[in-house]
């Protein structure tokens, strides 16, 4: 199952969150600390995707998500388990996969358009070409997904939305 909402996003909001990650994601040479990934210090090497983790710093754009997401109901309570502004450079790609199983949905909203591949792609062959502003939604952990090569620069803010589980640290739980 996935969805998609043209203008998900403003242009502005966007361009808002392009300049946020600009400014805040360190560049290749310095330790991001910490990170999802690791439990010390990791380093980007030239040319990799930056994700920067937001988690509840855009609670605007946090409520516009899961406002839409828990419009399916039946899901109980869900929670963001993480969000991340990602640059994507040329070469960049993400083969088919599926997210975590505790992931129930992914939202993915592209930021920009200005660069060719790209692409989201869904097992059943479905491309979702990104505009500014567009949001995919879909159940991450059911759809297999991935991303056409990319040449240029390209943006998105992706949100994974699940229950909390024993792994999940919850806002004041990290000292």
């Amino acid at each position: 199952m996935y969805e998609v909402q043209h203008n998900f996003l403003s242009v502005d909001d966007c361009e808002m969150l392009i300049a946020y990650h600009k400014d805040n994601c360190l560049s290749p040479e310095k330790p991001l600390l910490p990170t999802k990934e690791s439990l010390g210090v990791y380093f980007h090497k030239e040319g990799e995707t930056r994700p920067l983790d937001i988690i509840h710093k855009f609670p605007d754009i946090d409520e516009k998500v899961m406002s839409w997401v828990t419009g399916f109901g039946g899901y109980g309570n869900l929670y963001i388990r993480t969000n991340e502004i990602t640059k994507w450079n040329t070469g960049n790609k993400s083969p088919l996969h599926r997210d975590k199983f505790q992931e129930l949905w992914s939202a993915l909203i592209y930021l920009n358009d200005d660069f060719t591949g790209g692409k989201t792609f869904l097992e059943d062959g479905t491309h979702i070409r990104p505009e500014i502003g567009k949001c995919l939604l879909l159940q991450g952990n059911k759809v297999k997904h991935g991303v056409t090569e990319v040449s240029g620069i390209r943006y998105t803010l992706g949100y994974w939305i699940g229950w909390i589980d024993s792994h999940t640290i919850t806002i004041g739980e990290r000292l």
